[in-house]
């Protein structure tokens, strides 16, 4: 009888060995960040790493400081007193803690309308407001809500007016939109997530694609469902057991038309303009669109090396084969969320010397 019971735990203590070992999916698999890669030098190192029951063991333990402590274990991630999740890092934008100065911005700005005149590539740039320009401040947590602003939105209102004093530039100020209806659909921001809903999204991706020749999108019915994309993803990186209340999501049928020979489109911006990806712009416009992460990495369905850098990936040495990659292109897209203005047009430093 003895010797089962030894047999018996020694199975149980080689558990997690033993499925790690035979590639067994972990189900609790963890989501978001999850700090620096620690070096991996030898197969321990790999297990302590990655050893089946890990992802689980991390949840629960998420999940108990949660509940019983109110702490939460994702970095960046702070909860307002009506639950509502948000980023620490947009309370800054909001409250002008980040304000450029102006001759910063004016720098910035000359060398984006650089690349687009020695480009020479019709170009629409859309700004997006961020989820604590959105959210009243009922929502905030106290540290920020009893806060006064330096300049709200500094950086916002700085690029503004510059953008809307340029007739070149196709300029949709969707920040300036909410504050004239802030109830419309498109400044949606879910509780459970820092960016705005999938039907922000999908409203934005037709209005971008209604100035631009050769495609056409149209929404058709609307339903009331589950949270879906982004709608979640602050909660996601918490990896919680427990899913937290959700708000309701709207969800979208669309059909994409081709009119003409679709253009050859060039996206850029931060993560929300992955949005037009997910909804499907890049799926119905000429072969070679792509989308440049943070002006960084490229991606995009025909995109062989997915997540490459893209001055290895194009092998450049100078700005001006810079610019003669985005000549290529039949039209650009900029998407921004006003938190990120202070640092667009990203990866300037590429050239400099």
């Amino acid at each position: 009888m003895k010797n089962w019971r030894k047999i018996v735990l020694g199975v149980l203590i080689n558990l997690p060995w033993l499925l790690w070992a035979f590639g067994v999916p972990d189900i609790a698999k963890l989501k978001g960040s999850r700090g620096p890669k620690v070096k991996i030098h030898t197969v321990v190192d790999q297990f302590e790493q990655e050893f089946w029951g890990r992802s689980m063991l991390i949840r629960l333990r998420n999940q108990f400081l949660y509940s019983v402590h109110n702490e939460i274990r994702a970095r960046n991630v702070i909860q307002g007193p009506t639950g509502v999740l948000f980023e620490e890092s947009y309370f800054k934008s909001t409250l002008g803690w980040d304000a450029l100065d102006s001759a910063t911005v004016s720098e910035k700005f000359d060398r984006f309308k650089n690349w687009q005149q020695e480009s020479g590539v019709p170009l629409t740039f859309a700004v997006l407001p961020g989820k604590t320009s959105v959210v009243a401040r009922e929502h905030w947590p106290e540290k920020y809500a009893q806060e006064k602003p330096t300049v709200k939105n500094a950086n916002y209102h700085a690029f503004r007016e510059l953008f809307s004093s340029d007739t070149t530039i196709r300029f949709l100020d969707y920040v300036r939109r909410f504050r004239e209806n802030p109830n419309a659909l498109y400044t949606t921001y879910p509780r459970n997530s820092v960016h705005w809903s999938e039907a922000a999204s999908m409203v934005m991706t037709q209005e971008i694609v209604e100035g631009i020749q050769g495609i056409q999108v149209h929404i058709k019915d609307t339903t009331v469902g589950e949270p879906y994309g982004t709608e979640e993803d602050i909660e996601e990186s918490m990896n919680l057991i427990f899913d937290l209340e959700d708000d309701p999501s709207v969800h979208f049928s669309r059909r994409w038309d081709s009119i003409a020979v679709p253009p050859k489109v060039l996206i850029i911006g931060d993560s929300y303009a992955w949005g037009l990806l997910r909804a499907g712009l890049l799926n119905h416009t000429a072969k070679g669109s792509q989308f440049w992460y943070y002006n960084r990495t490229i991606h995009g369905p025909q995109v062989q090396q997915q997540g490459a850098h893209l001055r290895k990936y194009y092998a450049w040495e100078s700005e001006e084969e810079f610019i003669t990659t985005m000549s290529g292109f039949d039209q650009i897209i900029w998407v921004v969320v006003e938190s990120n203005l202070k640092k667009f047009p990203f990866e300037i430093e590429y050239f400099k010397k």
